[in-house]
């Protein structure tokens, strides 16, 4: 009689494990396929790293991703808005899951150039833990069509430029 009870107790203790394990692969693969695309346009290039483009009616300006979050690789997305009160604003959006950025000073690695100028942001985001945004604001003397932003120093692109 025991020995019956023991092989159903063990059989209920499979059963219940595979259906955990169902479970859980049912809510990884659920969140794997749901993930929803937010841009328009991804490009990948040989020896390149993805560039991701995405444009939305209220500025006239794309959002531009260089890098990703794989190792050693930090994922920056800038967004500009348009030109108010000589102040260019633009949104900063940065993502690792290795790379430490807690000594990265921002306003010493990006720079706004255009009409032969170059500036450093008046304003910039704090950087804390990997997954950091803000805004980068930079004073300019007239409305702004096209442009450079370049960061430089944060890996695995050491010298991103952001074109518009």
């Amino acid at each position: 009689m025991n020995e019956l009870i023991e092989k159903k107790q063990k059989t209920i203790v499979i059963i219940v494990v595979i259906v955990s394990i169902g479970i859980a692969a049912l809510i990884l693969l659920l969140g794997v396929f749901s993930t929803p695309k937010i841009t328009e346009k991804q490009t990948t290039t040989t020896n390149s790293p993805a560039i991701t483009t995405a444009t939305t009616s209220n500025s006239p300006f794309q959002a531009i991703t260089l890098g990703t979050t794989d190792t050693n690789d930090v994922e920056i997305a800038l967004k500009p808005q348009s030109v108010q009160n000589n102040q260019l604003i633009v949104d900063f959006t940065l993502n690792t899951h290795s790379v430490n950025l807690d000594t990265v000073d921002l306003t010493k690695v990006i720079t706004l150039a255009y009409d032969n100028k170059q500036v450093y942001p008046s304003t910039v985001p704090e950087l804390s833990g990997h997954h950091s945004s803000g805004k980068i604001v930079f004073t300019v003397d007239k409305e702004l069509t096209k442009f450079n932003i370049t960061i430089t120093t944060i890996p695995r692109i050491m010298n991103r430029v952001y074109s518009w």
